[in-house]
């Protein structure tokens, strides 16, 4: 890492013999080997449907803050998913987790877990209104537009980098069968 230093003599600098300080600019090569401040936001790598096609699941490149159970409420809203070309009602969304972060073991040359979120679909097979599941092979992307949450809150990284507005394509793995069922005789 280049780290530049400079000096405008405008701010009257002077030894103890009143001599100014000249105006300088110095690139400082930076050899420590300690990580500079992440200033990188938090992209979407991966999204998946489980097996069961209640649960997408997104693999983030860096864990994300936990958000207060009125900004999760909130985003629920926000989230667009789209199953085959349909948005799926936030209605039908039970909840979002996102798991706490857990910090680096600075012994460890192993990295601390990636971030993900998941969202869960409610799932009460009594009431149709209340029940949604991902069937097999069908076509799913959720998609966010950054925003503020309540409270100030936002979808961010553990350094306050924001995660931006994305689109992402689910890879499908569930095995729920998606053919009509037959009825009558």
């Amino acid at each position: 890492e280049t780290l530049v230093v400079s000096y405008d003599e405008s701010y009257g600098i002077t030894d103890n013999s009143g001599n100014l300080l000249r105006s300088f600019q110095k690139a400082i090569n930076n050899s420590s080997g300690i990580t500079g401040r992440d200033i990188t936001p938090p992209e979407v790598r991966e999204g998946t449907s489980d097996a069961t096609g209640q649960f997408i699941t997104l693999e983030l490149t860096e864990q994300l803050q936990t958000l207060s159970q009125p900004a999760l409420d909130q985003l629920i809203n926000e989230l667009r998913i789209v199953v085959d070309g349909q948005r799926v009602d936030s209605k039908l969304i039970e909840s979002i987790n996102i798991p706490a972060p857990t910090a680096e073991d600075p012994t460890s040359d192993v990295p601390a877990n990636p971030g993900s979120l998941t969202i869960s679909f409610k799932q009460d097979p009594a009431d149709p209104q209340n029940f949604f599941s991902i069937k097999q092979g069908q076509s799913v992307f959720v998609s966010y537009e950054k925003s503020m949450l309540v409270g100030a809150e936002e979808l961010a990284d553990t350094n306050k980098n924001p995660l931006n507005s994305f689109t992402q394509v689910i890879n499908n793995f569930s095995t729920v069968n998606n053919a009509p069922e037959l009825t009558g005789q």
